[in-house]
């Protein structure tokens, strides 16, 4: 928290905040994973103090309630840091309704694959994460490692290709089998 603070009103009323939940987020998150929320924090601040404290209030909320997806889901706020920042808070906005339709063995896969997307120049991470976990939260749990197998394989020819392919998932599997998807 004290690198937050770099002598305005507003770093320091970031850095305030950051203490009255630190209590919280060392109750429910490793000490990894605080430290790595701190350094998104502190990065998201350089842009705009009013983001990261909107961010700072939402993780709290957000990453108290993952599981093993929560380092992945970090590193995806991290790449967005880098390349959308202004999307972050919509990614932390979104979270908490689009991976309880995942698998939760295959959650941490679909970050990265959200990631990876972010690296490439998507620019609307958190449109994606709703309209992705949707497609793959109507096919049943099994079958959602192979349709992600998928989706990396599709991300090797065509990044931009991979979300069309996941909005378009629900009309093409009435019309096919998952196993004809293949061929």
């Amino acid at each position: 928290g004290r690198a937050m603070y770099k002598g305005t009103w507003k770093s320091s009323t970031l850095a305030s905040k950051f203490y009255a939940i630190s209590p919280s987020l060392v109750r429910n998150l490793s000490f990894w994973d605080v430290e790595v929320f701190a350094g998104l924090i502190e990065g998201l601040s350089a842009k705009s103090y009013d983001l990261a404290n909107e961010c700072l209030m939402l993780g709290n909320q957000a990453l108290a309630g993952m599981g093993r997806e929560r380092e992945a889901f970090l590193s995806l706020c991290r790449t967005q840091t880098e390349t959308s920042w202004r999307e972050v808070k919509a990614c932390f906005e979104v979270v908490d309704r689009s991976l309880p339709q995942i698998e939760e063995s295959q959650r941490s896969r679909f970050l990265r694959l959200a990631e990876h997307l972010a690296r490439e120049g998507s620019r609307e991470t958190s449109v994606f994460l709703v309209s992705g976990s949707t497609a793959l939260g109507k096919v049943k749990p099994q079958a959602q490692q192979h349709i992600l197998d998928l989706c990396d394989a599709l991300l090797t020819l065509s990044p931009q290709a991979v979300h069309a392919f996941l909005k378009s998932l629900d009309s093409v599997l009435s019309r096919i089998t998952l196993a004809q998807l293949d061929t």
